[in-house]
C-alpha cells in the first residue's frame, strides 16, 4: 500500500459504489495483477480523498478511460466471490430513486458493519529516513524508536507511549521531518466466534498409559477428578467424540478453569479454537405438526388461488384467528418448491416468540436477522444465506437487504405497522419496498394484518390486491367483551383512585384472585411528561432541543427523549425559588408506581423502551410472563403487537384520548388500530377475555366505531374524510425538513427550496413552516410538504427538482452547511 505503484497505462476501469451519501458512482482503475478478481459485487479497497480508505462495491466494469479526470487505482480486492448479486444493485437503484437518497446511503443502510471497514491511522517510518537522530527532540526520538522495534503504531500506542492525550502534533512534527508516514489501514470487522475444545494427549489413550497417569495425580486430586470426569464423558459409549468445549465442560462438571489451565500445562490435555455459530441454537429440525382448521383451511387455499392473479394478497384476520398457523403451511409450502423466504416483523421485541414457534417447526433452516443482534452475529448470516444454509429469514426491516438467491415468498405480517417506516436515511418503508422488490423476482406477497393500512384497504378495493378475511378466533378462543369507561362520569363522581376508574381498579383485583394475568396500556413513558412551578408555571425544557424534560422516576431524571439530555430534578422553581413543584400527565413508570400502592401484593412489570435496551432483556420479560411471574403487565405500544400469553384475561387501556390527539392526520387511524391489537391479547384461549378501555370524549367517532365493533364502518368513514381533504392513499406526501444552527440561516435555506421546487411542481409545494418542535439537538427545524400525485411521471419531476436542490444549496457558500432531510411517503 505504501510502495508507489509502476506507472502504466491501465486497461481495466470499475465504477464503485462509496458508503457515503455522495451522488453517483466513482472510477478507478484496476492494476493488471487485480484485473481477474476484479468483479461486480465484491469489495475492494479504494483512497477516497488525501488518506481516507474505503471498503467500496464494485458496481460495474467501464469499458472506457473517462476523459479529463485522474483516476486512481484501486488498492486491493477484498473477496473471493461477490457479496452482492445484481438483483440486489436493480433493488438498491429503485430505494435510490424512489426515496431521493443516494446509493451509498443505500449500502451503508444494506451491509451489515462487519461487512463494512474502517479507516484507521497507523505511524510507520519512512522508508527514505537516513537515521539521523540529531534534528528530533527526546518525544520524537522516543517515537523513532519505538517504530524501529515493533515496525507500527496506532495513534492510541502512541498515546500510551507518550503519556500524552493529544499525539497530533508530535505527530505533525515528524511528518515535516520526513521521519514518519501515517499509514492508512482497513481493518476487517467481522471475526469468526471461536470455542475452544480440549482433548486429552494422545500418549495417555492407552488403558495402560492412563492408569498411570492416575497415579500420578494422585497427590493433585482436583486434576485427577477432572481426567476422570473428562473420561466419563467422552467414552466411546456415551459420546463418539474425543473433544468437549471448555466452557461446556467446567459449568457442567463444575471444574475450576485453573484445574484446566494446568492439565493443558503438563501436556495432559491439549486445546484447540474451533469456528461455532453464533445464531444456532437447534441441531436439526424439530417437526411441531399441526393441522389447520377448516377454516383456516379455506383461506389457505383462497391465497393460494388468488396468487396465480394478483402476486400481493393482504390476509385480514381478527386477532388470534390463527393466521401464523396458515403463514407455517405456506412457508413450508415454498421451502419444498427449492424457493426461500423472507418474514418481515415490524419490531425486533415481536421476534422472541414468533422464533420459538418457527424454530421448533423448521429448525435450523431459520435464520434471525435484526439490529439488536451484533456486528458477527449479523455477518454469520449474511454469509450463510449467501452459501444457502438458510432458506428462511425471519427478521425487521433491514432483513430486506439480505444477499437472497432464490426468494419466493414474503410475509409482511402487521403489514400496519408505522414500525417499517425508517426514520434515518435512506428512509424506505420495508413493506412497500418488499412489494417492489417481490415485483422485481417475481416473488409472492402475503400482507397478513387485523388492522390493515388505509393504502393496503384502497389497494384492496381498488383490486389491484387479493384479499382473505378470517372472522373468527381459532379453536375455542372467543373475541373479548369491550366495555368503556367515561372518566368524565367517573371524576364527577368521584370514583377515581389517580389514573385508574374504580371499574378497572376492581377488574384487575379480581383478575389477580383468579390467578390470571393483565396488560395495561398507556403510550408514553416515563412517569410524568413534564414539571412545572405552581406559582410562575415554570417548565424545565431541554437546552438543545425546544422540548419540556420528562421525569424519569426510576433513574430519578429528568430526560429529553429527543437528544437524549438528561438533568437532576428540581428541588425549586430556578424562576422564582418556589418549592411547590407538580407533576402533569402520565407515562407507564407512574402507573406502574401508583398500582404497586393500589395493589402492594401484585407482581407488576413493564415493558418500554426504558426497560428493554439490552439484547435479552425483552426475552425474559416474555419469558417471565410465560412462566406466571408476572400478574401485570404495564407496556407502551410493545404490548400490542403480536404478543400471545395464555393467562392474560384482562387488558386495560388507560387514556384513549391521548392516542387521538396527536396533531397527525393519521392519528384516528392509529388509534384505531392500537386499540384493537391492544384489546386482542385478552382471552386468546378457551375462556373469554375483557377488555377495559378508558376514555373521556365518548362520542368521538372512532370510539364509536369501537364500541360498537364496526370496523368496516371505520374504514368506509376514515377512506371519505382522506378522499375529502386528499390525504393518502388519495396523494403522495413527501416532508422537506431543512436543519441547521443558525435560525436565520435554515430561514434563507427554506425560502430557497420553496422556490426551487416551486419552479418544478407549483402549487403542489406548502409553504415553509417552522414545525411544533422547531428545534432538536441544537439546530432549528424548518419545513415544507410536498402533496403530488400517485404517479411515476411526478415522481420523476420530484426526484429531479430534488437533485436540482441539492445542488444548488451545495454550491452556496452559506447554504450549503444546511442539512436537507427528504422523507417519501413522510406520514
Amino acid at each position: 500500500m505504501l510502495d508507489s505503484i509502476t506507472v502504466f497505462e491501465p486497461t481495466c476501469f470499475v465504477d464503485v459504489i462509496l458508503p457515503l451519501a455522495l451522488p453517483g458512482t466513482f472510477t478507478y482503475a484496476v492494476p493488471a495483477d487485480l484485473e481477474t478478481a476484479a468483479l461486480p459485487g465484491v469489495r475492494v479497497e479504494v483512497q477516497f480523498g488525501r488518506k481516507k480508505i474505503y471498503a467500496a462495491i464494485i458496481r460495474g466494469l467501464v469499458k472506457e478511460r473517462p476523459k479529463d479526470m485522474d483516476i486512481k487505482f484501486i488498492l486491493s480486492v477484498l473477496d473471493d466471490t461477490p457479496v452482492v448479486y445484481e438483483q440486489q444493485f436493480i433493488f438498491w437503484d429503485w430505494l435510490a430513486n424512489y426515496y431521493c437518497c443516494t446509493i451509498g446511503e443505500i449500502m451503508d443502510a444494506a451491509l451489515p458493519a462487519g461487512l463494512k471497514l474502517q479507516s484507521e491511522s497507523r505511524i510507520i517510518l519512512n522508508p527514505a529516513f537516513n537515521r539521523d537522530y540529531t534534528s528530533l527532540n527526546d518525544r520524537e526520538f522516543l517515537v523513532a524508536e519505538a517504530l524501529e522495534v515493533q515496525h507500527e503504531l496506532t495513534l492510541e500506542d502512541l498515546s500510551k507511549l507518550l503519556q500524552l492525550k493529544s499525539v497530533y502534533p508530535i505527530v505533525q512534527s515528524l511528518i515535516r521531518k520526513q521521519v514518519i508516514l501515517i499509514r492508512e489501514e482497513l481493518i476487517e470487522r467481522f471475526k469468526p466466534k471461536t470455542e475452544t475444545y480440549i482433548q486429552i494427549h494422545d500418549k495417555f489413550l492407552a488403558d495402560d498409559s492412563f492408569k498411570q497417569l492416575l497415579d500420578e495425580l494422585e497427590r493433585a486430586p482436583k486434576q485427577q477428578a477432572a481426567v476422570l470426569a473428562y473420561w466419563q464423558h467422552t467414552h466411546p459409549l456415551r459420546s463418539a467424540s474425543r473433544s468437549i468445549q471448555r466452557r461446556t465442560f467446567i459449568q457442567q462438571y463444575q471444574i475450576d478453569a485453573s484445574i484446566i489451565h494446568a492439565l493443558c500445562k503438563k501436556g495432559i490435555f491439549t486445546t484447540d479454537e474451533r469456528i461455532v455459530g453464533r445464531t444456532d441454537s437447534l441441531e436439526e429440525s424439530i417437526l411441531s405438526s399441526f393441522n389447520l382448521s377448516a377454516i383456516q383451511e379455506a383461506a389457505m387455499a383462497q391465497i393460494e388461488q388468488q396468487w396465480k392473479h394478483k402476486p400481493i394478497v393482504l390476509l385480514q384476520g381478527v386477532t388470534g384467528s390463527g393466521k401464523t398457523n396458515i403463514y407455517i403451511k405456506l412457508i413450508e409450502n415454498t421451502l419444498a418448491e427449492g424457493k426461500q423466504v423472507l418474514y418481515l416483523l415490524p419490531e425486533i421485541a415481536l421476534t422472541t416468540q414468533i422464533t420459538t414457534r418457527l424454530k421448533s417447526y423448521f429448525g435450523n433452516t431459520i435464520g434471525i436477522y435484526h439490529s439488536r443482534f451484533n456486528q458477527h452475529e449479523r455477518v454469520e448470516i449474511w454469509n450463510n444465506l449467501y452459501n444457502n444454509k438458510h432458506q428462511l429469514i425471519l427478521g425487521a426491516r433491514s432483513a430486506l437487504f439480505l444477499p437472497f438467491r432464490n426468494l419466493g415468498l414474503i410475509i409482511v405480517d402487521e403489514e400496519h405497522d408505522s414500525s417499517y417506516k425508517q426514520h434515518d436515511s435512506p428512509r424506505y418503508h420495508a413493506r412497500d419496498s418488499a412489494m417492489a422488490y417481490a415485483r422485481q423476482l417475481n416473488a409472492m406477497v402475503l400482507l397478513g394484518t387485523a388492522t390493515p393500512s388505509m393504502e393496503t384497504y384502497h389497494n384492496v378495493k381498488e383490486h389491484r390486491f387479493g384479499y382473505v378475511k378470517l372472522t373468527e378466533r381459532f379453536g375455542d378462543s372467543v373475541l373479548p367483551e369491550v366495555c368503556f369507561v367515561n372518566l368524565r362520569d367517573e371524576k364527577r363522581n368521584k370514583q377515581m383512585k389517580g389514573y385508574f376508574s374504580n371499574t378497572l381498579l376492581e377488574e384487575i383485583k379480581k383478575t389477580i384472585v383468579e390467578k390470571k394475568q393483565v396488560i395495561l396500556f398507556q403510550n408514553r413513558r416515563g412517569y410524568a411528561p413534564y414539571i412545572s412551578c405552581e406559582q410562575c408555571s415554570y417548565v424545565p425544557h431541554c437546552i438543545n432541543c425546544d422540548v419540556s424534560l420528562t421525569y424519569h422516576k426510576f433513574s430519578h431524571q429528568l430526560k429529553c427523549h429527543y437528544c437524549g439530555y438528561t438533568k437532576s430534578p428540581l428541588t425549586n422553581c430556578p424562576e422564582c425559588k418556589s418549592t411547590h413543584l407538580s407533576e402533569h400527565g402520565f407515562g407507564t413508570e407512574k402507573i406502574e408506581d401508583d398500582l404497586s400502592v393500589y395493589l402492594p401484593e401484585a407482581r407488576i412489570a413493564r415493558m418500554d423502551m426504558d426497560t428493554v435496551r439490552t439484547k435479552n432483556s425483552h426475552n425474559k420479560l416474555i419469558d417471565d410472563m410465560q412462566q406466571g411471574n408476572i400478574d401485570v403487565l404495564i407496556g407502551t405500544q410493545m404490548v400490542t403487537k403480536g404478543l400471545d400469553f395464555d393467562h392474560v384475561a384482562l387488558v386495560g387501556i388507560l387514556s384513549a384520548d391521548q392516542l387521538l390527539q396527536f396533531p397527525d392526520f393519521r392519528s384516528n387511524e392509529r388509534a384505531f388500530q392500537l386499540i384493537q391489537q391492544v384489546s386482542g391479547r385478552a382471552g386468546r384461549r378457551s375462556e373469554k377475555g375483557k377488555v377495559i378501555i378508558q376514555v373521556q370524549n365518548i362520542n368521538h367517532p372512532v370510539i364509536q366505531f369501537l364500541k360498537h365493533q364496526d370496523t368496516e364502518g371505520y374504514y368506509t368513514w376514515e377512506m371519505m374524510q382522506r378522499e375529502k381533504l386528499v390525504f393518502p392513499p388519495y396523494c403522495r406526501l413527501a416532508e422537506i425538513t431543512l436543519s441547521h444552527k443558525d435560525h436565520k440561516t435554515v430561514k434563507d435555506a427554506a425560502a430557497t427550496t420553496t422556490d426551487i421546487l416551486r419552479q418544478a411542481l407549483g402549487s403542489r409545494v406548502s409553504n415553509a413552516i417552522e414545525p411544533p418542535v422547531n428545534k432538536v439537538r441544537n439546530e432549528y427545524l424548518m419545513q415544507l410538504i410536498v402533496k403530488t400525485e400517485r404517479n411515476s411521471s411526478v415522481q420523476f419531476h420530484l426526484r429531479k427538482a430534488v437533485d436540482s436542490l441539492k445542488k444548488h444549496l451545495g454550491e452556496d457558500k452559506v447554504l450549503r452547511s444546511v442539512r436537507l432531510r427528504v422523507d417519501i411517503d413522510a406520514y
